[in-house]
């Protein structure tokens, strides 16, 4: 896919500041070419805190709920703990899809990664719902103290 990203920012004098490169990239690129240019918010991706707590309380903890109810799972295992990932992932994401040659519509997967920081804390809150009413499980909100035993 021919794409370019940049980010940019508007003062509060409204002054737009873009990469110096843009224009020469943008040139070269698309040259004899129409191509279209969108803007809109940056979102902010989902932090490293996040990701940490995601990694090392959510999913272990729900993977010591699977665990506690007889499973055969490992929570301090990081092969079960990303096979929890992936289930959780299939459970409350809507997944990536792509069209082949002749239109069909496929589903190629799941992904937490380009979720924004408050997309994050949705998928989380639905985690910690599924977690106390089908595990349960009561996973703590960040910063919240909890004793886990594996």
């Amino acid at each position: 896919m021919n794409e370019l990203k940049y980010s940019g920012y508007v003062t509060e004098q409204g002054e737009i500041t873009l990469p110096a490169r843009l224009r020469a990239e943008v040139s070269s690129r698309f040259k004899g070419k129409e191509f279209e240019a969108i803007f809109r918010k940056k979102k902010k991706t989902r932090s490293s805190e996040q990701n940490r707590y995601y990694w090392g309380v959510v999913v272990r903890m729900v993977a010591e709920g699977f665990a506690d109810l007889g499973n055969p799972i490992s929570p301090g295992s990081d092969e079960d703990c990303a096979t929890v990932h992936e289930y959780l992932k299939r459970r409350f994401l809507k997944p990536i899809t792509a069209a082949d040659a002749n239109g069909e519509v496929h589903e190629l997967g799941y992904s937490t990664a380009n979720l924004s920081t408050s997309e994050m804390m949705d998928y989380i809150a639905q985690i910690q719902q599924f977690a106390a009413e089908f595990l349960n499980v009561a996973i703590p909100a960040p910063g919240e103290q909890a004793e886990m035993n594996f």
